[in-house]
């Protein structure tokens, strides 16, 4: 089967409850959540993180094209997509759509703190990326979810200001359902696999940089170009971020922007130590913190740069922010 089934574009989840503070479990505080101190040890609610991607998230770009023909849809001046002509089949036989119109809808995550918006790190299990860009992509006709044909492949092109790069490969997103991560980007593009493919572009001239990927795809849902970070032979380290008592794994996801590159990387909560962590960290590596609590319906913001040169505890403090203020400092990451 073709199609990795992902979810929409908020990756969609139940709300755990629980009966004591210290089980394994998540119980409701009966007072207000502010003054919640308890911790659990199941994962954070799916359900805050839906919460927390749909307020802070965007609008996917969507447009269409005819079925039989295909066609290229232009989003903007650096992103477009070429549907090749029956380029999109029926998701429960892969057979060709030949008629009618298809709805190509398009979410594109190239900033560092888009990847925060939705809750998504760039990261393949314990392992570090770095990301030119990841997209959602969903093809409908009607109310009927559709899947690239089985001999077609459909190409997103975006411009990238950095200098292009020879190793992005091709990676899918996975929902996981674990105590370490809710998200995790799986590499299916390596060598002659079927699924896609990632390929530099560059049309500069004079002195005016044009440049990009091809990100080519048999795939739909959440697809991106990334490559593994040099983990092996540099010096690494474990982070870990303590914050007020009432921030805890029930309200809060903390997330380790890189300021030299286009990595995220989301906090693992660890309830021993009631801190969050993450492990094979550069020493050296100079991030930006970024918390994001929600209790009693408000949010709370803390951000801090740091340099992480070993495993000693950095404090965060977060304070009550507004969407604007907390959405005004993901778009300067």
């Amino acid at each position: 089967m073709k199609k990795i089934i992902i979810g929409g574009f908020v990756l969609m989840g139940l709300i755990s409850s629980c009966s004591k503070s210290m089980s394994d479990e998540f119980v409701a505080y009966a007072g207000l959540g502010i003054n919640d101190t308890v911790w659990t040890k199941v994962p954070i609610s799916q359900g805050l993180l839906d919460t927390v991607s749909r307020d802070l998230g965007f609008q996917p770009m969507a447009d269409t094209v005819n079925a039989a023909a295909g066609g290229k849809i232009k989003f903007n001046d650096s992103l477009n997509v070429s549907i090749p002509a029956g380029g999109c089949a029926d998701a429960s036989n892969n057979a060709p759509i030949t008629g009618g119109t298809v709805k190509v809808e398009l979410l594109s995550i190239r900033k560092k703190g888009d990847f925060i918006r939705y809750m998504i790190p760039t990261t393949s299990g314990k392992y570090l990326l770095e990301s030119a860009g990841a997209y959602y992509l969903k093809l409908t006709r009607g109310i009927e979810n559709l899947v690239v044909s089985p001999n077609a492949t459909v190409t997103i092109k975006f411009q990238d200001f950095a200098p292009t790069k020879t190793d992005y490969g091709f990676f899918v997103g996975v929902a996981l359902q674990n105590r370490d991560s809710l998200f995790t980007w799986l590499p299916a593009g390596v060598g002659s696999s079927p699924y896609g493919s990632i390929t530099p572009w560059d049309s500069s001239s004079f002195s005016v940089p044009k440049r990009g990927y091809f990100l080519n795809t048999k795939l739909t849902n959440w697809i991106s170009a990334d490559r593994f970070l040099d983990t092996v032979t540099q010096a690494r380290t474990r982070i870990n971020v303590t914050m007020q008592l009432n921030y805890t794994n029930k309200n809060t996801v903390v997330f380790a922007v890189f300021k030299n590159q286009r990595t995220v990387v989301r906090l693992t909560s660890d309830y021993a130590t009631r801190s969050f962590y993450s492990l094979n960290f550069p020493v050296n590596s100079a991030v930006t913190l970024v918390s994001i609590s929600l209790i009693d319906n408000t949010y709370y913001f803390g951000t801090k740069d740091v340099t992480v040169v070993n495993a000693n505890n950095i404090s965060l403090t977060a304070d009550k922010k507004s969407l604007s203020d907390i959405s005004t400092f993901l778009d300067s990451l």
